[in-house]
């Protein structure tokens, strides 16, 4: 038998303070000592997270329902406070006791389009991925005996038997998912090392069907028993666009396997290559699959970066180095987000000119070189047909099973317009109360959580963003520029802050619900996009002072510093959908402005936090929602109305509003690909394409 992964994270259900603990020293201390103990250790924190979740929608006392403004006077656990004053920066207090009341109506923003298909998610599973662990779980604690809690001795145990087995000591082995026989299909392709392009609409399975390849794959990669550095890199890679599209599927965001930041490609292509990291270098040496899901949203010239980065780095000049390459995703939906903003030769920034986005730099290579907005997609890149991919498309709709519905989507994806019957479906008077609402306009989506927070009766917070500028360095051509002409370059670059992603002035009150802006701990499962819901606030002024890491820079850090100097050391404390609840301290994000021979440094520091009553439809991507409510009004971009009327998994759950009827056309470039592809025969369908 091969030797069993190490546990890194433990569900304690019964024991001081009920939760999540990522490390057996954190575990032991709540149930050590504690009569009759129960928890259970898993290999990675998405498995504690699945399992801790689904005991909670068991637990009667632990859905119950309050109003927001309810929790303003909800007493919390007692033992947080003393947590509260010893933890650093946004780490996690342990989960409240069953005990404790707790909102049912957060929405969680870390569901993937598989959640409604196929089933409900496996409690357990075999494969790991870098550094999404963390170090803990060194020492493992004794077997788990079985034990009953009170209640259940006397009702006959607990009626669903993954639960019974897990309080019962008995490890659950990951099942295999039930899939179609075009689902299948997909997976025989990808165990017989063929690179894939698997899309399909939204609630087609795609997401299930990439779980059950990371199933088979990883059993064709087993992990070294070797504990060496080479070994805690994972085999199987998935990577995303964004932090919450790569959590469920313990992935790492694109940026982040690369090695790269927000403005490394103000570098030449050269200059990324030579500036490689060595724990990149092991990990894509390490790497035998690449799987990136939602490829809609990652740009031409950025899938190009990576084909090119790989290639370097394991010196071969096939696809991606000569790995297994796995695109997830839906081209209907999102695009790329600011497609074509630098150069990939030279690292300048493009300008947008009448022909297209174009390099005017006078010593590029590819000077006066116009880019088609059409040239965005990722299919563009001229890696995709070198790749000389297996093209499969899922036809089966698992989400909505309302044939009614499924048609209307249809007709919206492909561009067909709706009747007037099908409007009035859509705009029908339904019930909205606990709808999350799916606009399009920022502004919009501000106005209306503006609203929501103005009706809860409590008092309110408020931090207003320490921004700043400063030239990144000096040349000899400075010596002759005035002070101000300095001052009014950086003034000029600090505005460019006013697009940032985190707000400018932060209002918050105990029962508002919010979204997180940063990735402050993926082992932890805290991730940009993550959910939940402000149920106090703590002042931080005797914690100790944060250190700088690896993720966190020196002048970042006197930043934030600077800003709890200047704004106070007042933080919310936000519990999550996964039932974590953690501190939330100032985060620093700085980026670079300007050419290559004129830097300057722009940085926002704030609380890493939004409102989000109403989300915008490119943040809902991803999300699977039983009440949601999506506004026509100002859509600006093909596949906005699509993304979010499929979130719905029924039409009586779904309201449109908004005046506007029209539907902007289909990308024609997204439907003369899917016209024109090469599709594998995976199964007779009769959905519309």
């Amino acid at each position: 038998m091969g030797k069993r992964p190490k546990n890194v994270a433990y569900v304690v259900r019964r024991g001081r303070t009920p939760g999540i603990y990522l490390s057996w020293d954190e575990c032991s201390e709540q149930v050590n000592g504690f009569s009759r103990p129960l928890y259970e250790g898993y290999s990675t924190q998405l498995q504690a997270q699945q399992v801790w979740e689904a005991w909670q929608q068991k637990e009667p006392a632990a859905v119950t329902t309050l109003k927001p403004a309810d929790l303003h006077a909800e007493k919390l656990n007692e033992s947080n406070d003393s947590q509260l004053g010893s933890e650093a920066t946004a780490r996690e207090i342990p989960a409240q006791p069953r005990g404790l009341k707790r909102c049912n109506f957060i929405i969680d923003l870390t569901t993937s389009d598989s959640d409604a298909e196929n089933g409900p998610p496996t409690t357990k599973s075999s494969y790991t991925f870098v550094d999404l662990t963390g170090s803990g779980g060194g020492d493992q604690p004794p077997p788990a005996k079985k034990r009953k809690t009170d209640t259940e001795a006397s009702e006959g145990g607990d009626s669903n038997p993954i639960n019974a087995k897990l309080e019962a000591g008995i490890e659950v082995q990951q099942e295999a998912i039930r899939l179609t026989p075009a689902q299948e299909a997909v997976v025989q392709l990808a165990v017989g090392e063929h690179n894939i392009f698997l899309t399909g609409a939204a609630g087609s399975g795609k997401t299930a069907t990439l779980k059950d390849i990371l199933r088979r794959l990883t059993a064709c990669y087993p992990p070294s028993r070797e504990s060496t550095e080479e070994s805690k890199f994972p085999s199987v890679q998935v990577v995303a666009p964004t932090g919450i599209a790569a959590l469920p599927l313990d992935g790492k965001t694109t940026y982040s396997f690369a090695g790269w930041k927000t403005d490394s490609f103000q570098q030449p292509m050269e200059k990324l290559c030579e500036n490689v990291s060595k724990r990149v270098r092991k990990a894509m040496m390490k790497v035998q699959v690449v799987i990136i899901e939602e490829i809609s949203m990652v740009e031409n010239q950025f899938l190009e970066r990576l084909n090119l980065l790989m290639q370097y780095v394991l010196g071969n000049q096939r696809p991606f180095g000569g790995k297994q390459v796995i695109f997830v995703g839906d081209f209907h939906q999102l695009p790329p987000v600011k497609p074509f903003e630098t150069c990939l030769a030279c690292g300048e920034t493009m300008t947008k000119q009448n022909v297209g986005p174009v390099c005017d730099h006078k010593t590029c290579p590819r000077r006066g070189k116009a880019f088609k907005m059409g040239d965005k997609w990722a299919f563009r890149a001229p890696v995709w047909s070198q790749l000389k991919m297996k093209h499969v498309k899922l036809e089966q709709i698992h989400r909505q099973h309302d044939t009614g519905f499924q048609d209307i989507l249809n007709k919206i994806r492909n561009g067909i317009l709706l009747s007037d019957e099908e409007w009035e479906a859509l705009t029908a008077k339904k019930d909205t109360t606990f709808a999350v609402k799916l606009m399009s306009m920022r502004n919009h989506v501000i106005s209306c959580n503006e609203r929501c927070l103005n009706s809860i009766r409590a008092e309110s917070k408020s931090w207003e963003a320490l921004d700043s500028c400063q030239k990144l360095y000096y040349t000899d051509d400075d010596i002759a520029l005035y002070s101000r002409e300095i001052e009014r370059k950086a003034a000029e670059h600090k505005e460019t802050l006013k697009d940032h992603r985190l707000p400018k002035r932060l209002t918050l009150k105990v029962g508002a619900k919010v979204v997180l802006l940063s990735n402050t701990n993926p082992s932890g499962g805290l991730v940009n996009g993550s959910q939940g819901e402000v149920v106090k606030f703590v002042d931080t002024v005797a914690w100790p002072p944060q250190e700088p890491d690896s993720s966190r820079r020196k002048a970042e850090q006197e930043k934030i510093n600077e800003f709890q100097r200047k704004r106070g050391h007042l933080c919310p404390v936000v519990r999550f959908r996964n039932g974590k609840i953690a501190t939330i301290q100032p985060v620093a994000q700085e980026s670079l402005r300007g050419p290559s021979n004129d830097k300057y440094v722009v940085c926002r520091a704030q609380i890493p936090l939004a409102l989000a009553w109403a989300l915008s439809i490119h943040k809902s991507q991803g999300m699977t929602l039983d009440n949601v409510e999506v506004s026509s009004d100002a859509i600006f971009e093909s596949g906005q109305l699509y993304v979010g009327l499929s979130r719905a998994t029924k039409l009586e759950g779904l309201k449109v509003t908004g005046y506007s009827r029209e539907q902007l056309e289909m990308d024609e470039d997204v439907l003369d690909f899917y016209k024109n592809a090469p599709w594998e025969d995976l199964e007779p369908s009769n959905a519309l394409w």
